[in-house]
């Protein structure tokens, strides 16, 4: 019951702040975020890459298609694959963690608009890190320090 009553407050607090943006939906793309605003999404690709290039190719035209500036991934289960996806996009950099169970973390960023950039994870000792060590991301935009 308590963590229900959580859950739901967590939800008010995040909806609450959250500034409304207008999602667009035209043909097979999403478009959001604007060039005023810095836009982080967060986004759980499941056993990355499921069809190999194939999901490479779909993933990139999915990401040119939004206006966003960190793109925070779970489930990037291969290295190689992960760094032909951010090679694929103009402009992108990224970031795999090194942890190796196939539910790697890993963050994208448009390399015109994050700057001073350090990535590094936490709880690299636990023993059940839940799943995993979490990766934080330290950041500058717009002259503009962001850290946890």
């Amino acid at each position: 019951m308590n963590r229900m009553i959580i859950g739901v407050l967590l939800l008010l607090v995040f909806n609450s702040c959250a500034e409304n943006k207008n999602i667009i939906t035209s043909g097979n793309s999403i478009q959001f975020g604007t060039e005023s605003t810095l836009d982080v999404i967060t986004w759980n690709i499941e056993n990355f890459p499921k069809q190999n290039d194939i999901t490479i190719d779909y993933l990139v035209k999915l990401i040119n298609s939004m206006n966003v500036d960190i793109i925070a991934l779970q489930e990037i289960a291969n290295s190689s694959y992960f760094r032909n996806l951010v090679d694929s996009l103009d402009g992108w950099s990224g970031y795999r963690s090194p942890y190796n169970n196939g539910w790697n973390l890993a963050y994208i960023y448009k390399n015109s608009s994050i700057e001073k950039l350090n990535i590094y994870e936490i709880y690299t000792s636990e023993s059940r890190p839940f799943p995993r060590p979490s990766l934080v991301i330290e950041f500058e935009y717009k002259s503009i320090f962001y850290s946890n």
